[in-house]
C-alpha cells in the first residue's frame, strides 16, 4: 500500500492518480508517492494557520497601540508620546499585512 504525498490518502500501487486530490503519480520509483512509514520533510516555512496567526496578533496589537494613545493625559509632559504610540501602531499594522502577504506567496510557492 501506497499513500500520496500530497494529501497522504491510502493508494493502491497500480494507481496513477490520487483519488482524493487528483496528484499524478510519478515515475516508476514512485516519485510523488510515499510507502506506508516513509518520512517526508516540507520546505514550508510556516502553515496558514500561523501565518494567519501572525497576522491577526501584529493587526490587533496595532489596533490597541493606536486606540491607547487616546488614553494619554493632555499635559504637555506627554505630548511627544501621543504619536510615538500612533507611529508604533501603524508599523504593526504594516508589519501584519507584510506578513500575510509573504506568508501566503510562500504557501502558494510550496503548493
Amino acid at each position: 500500500m501506497r499513500y500520496c504525498s500530497k494529501c497522504g490518502e491510502a493508494m493502491e500501487d497500480d494507481a496513477v492518480f490520487c483519488e482524493n486530490c487528483g496528484k499524478r503519480r510519478g515515475s516508476s520509483e514512485g516519485r510523488g508517492f510515499m510507502a506506508q512509514g516513509e518520512i517526508v520533510q516540507s520546505t514550508r516555512l510556516f502553515t496558514k494557520q500561523q501565518v494567519l496567526f501572525a497576522t491577526i496578533s501584529m493587526i490587533g496589537g496595532g489596533i490597541m497601540i493606536m486606540m491607547m494613545s487616546g488614553f494619554i493625559p493632555n499635559d504637555p509632559f506627554f505630548n511627544d508620546s501621543r504619536g510615538t504610540f500612533i507611529l508604533l501602531g501603524l508599523g504593526s499594522i504594516v508589519m501584519g499585512v507584510a506578513i500575510y502577504i509573504l506568508g501566503n506567496r510562500n504557501i502558494d510557492e510550496e503548493s
